[in-house]
Parts: structure tokens; sequence; C-alpha cells
């Protein structure tokens, strides 16, 4: 009775945890895939791989499912913390994914992601440090991995961060 009950759960859910018919359970969205791929670019071009005090924010949540963004990275061994965690310090560095993520063609991601480090709070400043802002396009077809097709960085030349690969 009670595996009929549980397959019968599953079998209602499967709609809301698919996209488009496209994603079977367990699996991650493209998008949350592209977010992720992206945060973790970020994070390699600023050499923050070991640091244990980065948070990953989102202006925008409509339509990404964050936990899942997060849970990737953590799956990927990085040691990653919600924004609250940064904010209630205030400390660490921040990697948020600022506005709208738009799809501006099939399977093509557009949005911008800031970097910024809030120990200028921790000594009296009022605000963290904005160390570098870009927007990326990137293409995800089901299955592949997630590719750069084009980075563009509005701000913080002087800043000695790699661009991202």
């Amino acid at each position: 009775m009670k595996t009929t009950i549980g397959a019968t759960v599953v079998f209602l859910l499967l709609p809301a945890l698919s996209v488009n018919g496209k994603i079977g359970v367990g699996e991650v969205r493209n998008l949350e895939r592209v977010v992720a791929w992206a945060l973790q670019q970020e994070i390699q071009a600023s050499h923050l791989e070991k640091r244990d005090d980065v948070c990953v924010g989102f202006a925008s949540k409509e339509g990404v499912d964050t936990k899942t963004v997060i849970s990737e990275l953590r799956r990927r061994n990085y040691k990653i913390h919600s924004s609250y965690w940064c904010n209630s310090g205030p400390r660490g560095m921040t990697i948020n994914v600022v506005g709208p993520i738009r799809e501006s063609s099939p399977d093509t991601y557009e949005f911008v992601i800031e970097l910024g480090d809030s120990t200028g709070i921790q000594r009296g400043e009022h605000f963290a440090t904005l160390l570098r802002r870009g927007t990326y396009v990137i293409e995800c077809r089901d299955g592949a991995e997630p590719k750069l097709i084009e980075y563009r960085q509005a701000c913080c030349p002087e800043t000695k961060n790699e661009a991202p690969r």
C-alpha cells in the first residue's frame, strides 16, 4: 500500500520536476546548470576555490532554483554559502547574479554577475568593494556542458582577476 502511494506521489510530481518534459527526476535543468557553471567560472577566475567565505546571491530569484545552484557548486567541492551568511557578518566574498536571466535565443542564456568583497564593511566602511561586473552569454543544449559564447566585462578593468574561460 505504501509503495503504491509513494509511486502515485512521484508520478503526480513529475510534471513539476520537469521543464518542457526534457528533464527527469534527479536531473538539473539547463538554467541551473548554466548559472552554476558561470558562478564556477567566477570562482576560478578570482582564485576563490580554497576560500570558505564565498557567498552566492541572486538579485532576482525568478525562475531560478537557487538551492539547486548552490547544491551543484557544493557537489563540485566549493565551500559556498548563501548570501544570508555573508550579509549577517558582514563578511566574505560575494558573487551575485544581478537582474533577470534572459533566454536570448533557444538554449542561450544571458545574465550579469558581480563579484564583491565585504571586508571594507568590517573596517567600518558603508559599502563592499565591487571587484568585477560582467555579462555572460552561455549556450547549453540538453546533455551538453555549458559553453561560454561571450563575456563582456562592464566594470573594474584595473582588477587583476582573470577573465572567465
